[in-house]
């Protein structure tokens, strides 16, 4: 599968900058919805559709009422992580559904089940497992993997045609993706990202 930076679906592995990222009203209002009770819904919300996904029973819940707005320029991830280990991330920069819902279900259920990096989580893992949502900005170039701030910053690499996108969420140290865009000779960018857990 070709990736660019105009990217449609993405696998990740995850990752934060240092300098900061110009002001994004849909970001910020997403950063703000981040430490609302609603965020909290919203992985609910998740969840129960994980469970629908992995089981064939249906979920009946509704994405909480003042979720902002997923388009314009926002990328959006999801993660899924057992104890420490990362068992599937799926999104993207861009996105082919138009509709929320529509955009998070697939989305989610591509960290379930599409992610062949990962070993698929089983339905009795699942109360245990954390899903984490994450909305980026654009990539920007970045000078180096270094300077990148981890905690609130991702890291996207394009290297030869192949793009390879870290969220804060996976990632605990930076040695590994620094070698590898060395030895791979990848153009690095950061992206700006808020985490709802």
């Amino acid at each position: 599968m070709g990736y660019g930076i105009a990217l449609s679906i993405t696998f990740c592995v995850a990752m934060g900058s240092a300098e900061p990222f110009p002001s994004d009203p849909a970001l910020e209002e997403w950063r703000a919805f981040s430490r609302r009770p609603e965020a909290r819904e919203c992985i609910n919300w998740l969840r129960c559709h994980a469970r629908g996904l992995m089981t064939g029973n249906r979920c009946d819940a509704l994405l909480p009422p003042r979720t902002p707005r997923l388009f314009g320029a926002l990328g959006v991830f999801i993660t899924i992580v057992k104890g420490r280990a990362v068992r599937g991330c799926y999104g993207a920069f861009d996105h082919r559904a138009r509709d929320a819902k529509e955009l998070l279900i697939d989305y989610l259920e591509g960290a379930l089940m599409r992610d062949a990096r990962y070993r698929p989580l089983l339905v009795h893992e699942l109360e245990s497992a954390q899903i984490i949502l994450t909305i980026t900005s654009r990539p920007r170039p970045a000078g180096n993997i270094e300077a990148i701030d981890t905690a609130r910053h991702g890291v996207f690499l394009e290297c030869d045609g192949e793009a390879r996108v870290y969220v804060p969420a996976e990632l605990r140290a930076t040695g590994d993706i620094e070698r590898e865009a060395r030895r791979l000779n990848c153009q690095v960018y950061e992206f700006n990202a808020v985490t709802i857990r």
